[in-house]
């Protein structure tokens, strides 16, 4: 059984007391049409069914009564018995005299000869008929969600779940209604599962399935505040998100020497941009090989690599191919950097080049003697 049972695509489980000589055991059963496993164990919960064995391998759908013993296992897919089901339905029109409850108990019935005569024929529902049954059933889940709106203590658990994060990396750049789709509608707080408008919606490329946005998905977009396609944003998008500043940080450049740089450098480009959102990012500067006990030599070399491959090419885009202010940036860092001129072009006639000559070379002049005639 713990070899077979696994491999089965759906199994139904189930539990009950069983007393044995005055004490209380418990019965476990799994089952599929075929099969039947029963195994006695001293507990109800996760440790009984554990130590029966099949559950944990199990990758297939798990009918249950939604004991949360069940549902800690994340390996496998989840779906109510609707024989549970059928019960609570009865429970919450007798007792509780919500008709929609009723109303979906004789659905579940209405339907159950028309599932059987798609298994007889083998044969996969008609689409416009799976629909009509999908519209009726969500217009007497929607009734039974008003009359019974969720309890502070049920949104608290829900949002106890882990969080899930999506990064979109660059999302201005994106084309907005491809990347979410009906998913912009449901992103709003209210609108999640569980809030107090929640919406769940159909998918327009998958007609069998709906759709919502559960409360513990994190949905982050990054985006550089250089990039002028920021100003594009769509103000439906900016109302969902939160935007949060992330500027450069120098002090997790490991060279105290890189650091300064780079610290000097995003004032100068401040400066002479009067803009704080061209920054240079402290991740040119995170690369392997930049430690804090680097000699003057290593500095120089990895300084020049990054500046040849990352930092020159990004200010030239900055001004727009004026090297003289590239030139003027650098030297307020620190750096000198030798020019040629290579004609005319009006749009750039100098060419920055390298090697570089770096502030900690220029010699120091030895200190003046006190008393010393100038």
């Amino acid at each position: 059984m713990k070899q077979i049972l696994p491999q089965e695509p759906v199994l139904h489980v189930d539990e009950t007391s069983l007393p044995v000589n005055r004490i209380n055991y418990w019965l476990h059963v799994i089952c599929t049409p075929l099969l039947t496993c029963f195994s006695v164990q001293k507990s109800r919960g996760k440790a009984a069914i554990h130590a029966i064995g099949i559950i944990p391998q199990f990758t297939g759908w798990l009918m249950h009564d939604f004991l949360s013993s069940y549902l800690s296992f994340e390996n496998c897919l989840h779906t109510f018995c609707k024989s549970h089901l059928m019960r609570e339905l009865i429970f919450i029109f007798e007792q509780h005299h919500q008709r929609w409850a009723k109303d979906l108990y004789d659905l579940f019935l209405e339907m159950l000869p028309f599932v059987q005569a798609q298994k007889a024929r083998a044969a996969p529902a008609d689409e416009a008929e799976y629909e009509r049954w999908q519209r009726r059933y969500r217009k007497l889940l929607r009734a039974g969600r008003q009359l019974n709106p969720l309890t502070a203590a049920q949104v608290v658990i829900g949002e106890s779940y882990p969080l899930v994060v999506l990064v979109i990396d660059e999302i201005n750049r994106a084309n907005m209604s491809r990347v979410f789709g009906e998913l912009i509608t449901l992103l709003e707080e209210d609108k999640r599962l569980g809030g107090r408008e929640q919406l769940i919606v159909q998918l327009p490329n998958r007609p069998n399935s709906t759709f919502g946005v559960p409360k513990n998905l994190i949905i982050i977009g990054t985006m550089n505040t250089a990039d002028k396609s920021l100003a594009l944003l769509d103000l439906a998008l900016r109302r969902r998100f939160e935007f949060h500043r992330l500027d450069p940080k120098p002090k997790k450049v490991a060279s105290k020497k890189l650091e300064d740089f780079l610290t000097r450098l995003n004032t100068a480009i401040a400066k002479e941009r009067k803009s704080l959102d061209y920054g240079i990012g402290h991740a040119y500067f995170m690369r392997e090989g930049i430690t804090a006990d680097m000699t003057p030599e290593q500095i120089k070399e990895a300084l020049s690599e990054i500046l040849q491959r990352k930092i020159v090419p990004l200010l030239q885009e900055y001004f727009g191919g004026d090297d003289s202010k590239v030139v003027k940036i650098l030297k307020a860092a620190g750096v000198e950097l030798k020019t040629v001129k290579i004609g005319d072009r009006a749009d750039r006639d100098l060419l920055i080049q390298i090697p570089l000559h770096f502030e900690w070379e220029k010699p120091h002049a030895p200190p003046t003697p006190p008393n010393a005639r100038t």
